[in-house]
């Protein structure tokens, strides 16, 4: 059965034991006896490691390591150290420009660091970029921190901001403000427009739909994404140049002619003047018709409008017989009926 040693004795072992003495003392959370081990000639950088991860050190010990040039020459100590919430931060910031790429993200990801460091290991990284290669970077993009991901979206190589969509960290106003300028390349507009999560987020196809750099086709994909009100919004949005202007009135178009009789009965009680125009230009349906000529939303300027645009003469024929004999618009109509 073996013995127990006292908490002198372990005080005696920490202080002139051997490499493997201090081997059964790395457990301990005794600030003492971890005192007397990193006083230790025998005390390995190994062991050291072993101490922080267990977080078991103060603040005291940690400067008594980050003072040992020894230890400090092993890159896992300066790693832990950074990591370990405990360790003064004139320390922490100082040890960051010795970190490696992968490191430094994970640093700047750590939410129980101090803000201000994650923000200097984002600095670094945004520094060395130039040096990163083509697939570190690819990898940062899908992993790395919400700070950089804008600076890898903005390289040339498609398949970084390709990878940086997939980043889980990628807010929707971070994303919404790299694509809002005049400058943000078509290509990356149409791969957002694509990407199975952001083309379906409401508010960045908005943004995509006011756009003037997203090629035609894509941009019929967004004009048929997107909600009827602000697809009308944008027939006439001085924002859009009037060939953008003029797809917007004819995807308009062809979804109100795509809605049932009834949904268009419906609609056609509607006060918004804008869907009243679409629904006048592109009714087929005589009781369409009526629900939509009795709407007082509806004015002769409008009628007008749907007598010259509408196709079909039977509609076009009510419609003039309503402009010329307004009393009788009631009664011509059931008769149409």
């Amino acid at each position: 059965m073996t013995q127990r040693i006292t908490h002198s004795q372990r005080l005696n072992l920490a202080e002139s034991g051997s490499i493997s003495d201090l081997s059964r003392l790395v457990h301990t959370t005794n600030s003492e006896i971890i005192g007397k081990m990193l006083a230790n000639p025998n005390m390995t950088s190994g062991l050291v490691v072993q101490l922080i991860r267990k977080k078991s050190i103060n603040e005291t010990h940690i400067i008594t390591v980050s003072s040992n040039k020894k230890w400090m020459k092993d890159y896992r100590i300066k790693l832990e150290l950074i990591l370990y919430p405990v360790t003064p931060r004139n320390i922490t910031i100082k040890l960051l420009q010795d970190m490696m790429i992968r490191d430094l993200a994970v640093i700047a990801k750590k939410v129980t660091l101090h803000p201000i460091l994650r923000e200097t290991a984002v600095n670094y990284l945004k520094l060395r970029l130039e040096n990163i290669r083509l697939g570190e970077k690819i990898t940062l993009a899908k992993t790395g921190p919400p700070g950089f991901l804008p600076v890898l979206m903005a390289e040339k190589d498609s398949r970084i901001f390709k990878a940086a969509l997939t980043n889980f960290r990628l807010a929707e106003q971070e994303l919404l403000q790299f694509l809002a300028p005049s400058t943000c390349s078509s290509n990356k507009l149409e791969m957002v427009m694509s990407d199975e999560k952001w083309g379906r987020n409401p508010q960045v196809m908005r943004l995509l739909a006011h756009h003037n750099n997203l090629g035609y086709a894509s941009r019929r994909r967004v004009f048929e994404k997107i909600t009827l009100p602000l697809l009308m919004d944008l027939t006439d949005s001085p924002v859009l140049n009037p060939n953008h202007q003029n797809l917007a009135s004819f995807v308009a178009k062809q979804r109100v002619q795509s809605f049932s009789k009834s949904d268009l009965i419906q609609l056609a009680g509607s006060p918004s003047k804008k869907l009243l125009y679409f629904i006048g230009i592109t009714m087929t349906d005589p009781q369409v018709a009526l629900v939509w000529m009795k709407n007082r939303h509806v004015d002769k300027n409008l009628m007008e409008i749907a007598r010259v645009k509408n196709s079909s003469s039977k509609i076009r024929n009510l419609i003039g017989n309503a402009i010329d004999n307004p009393n009788a618009q009631k009664g011509e109509m059931h008769d149409q009926q």
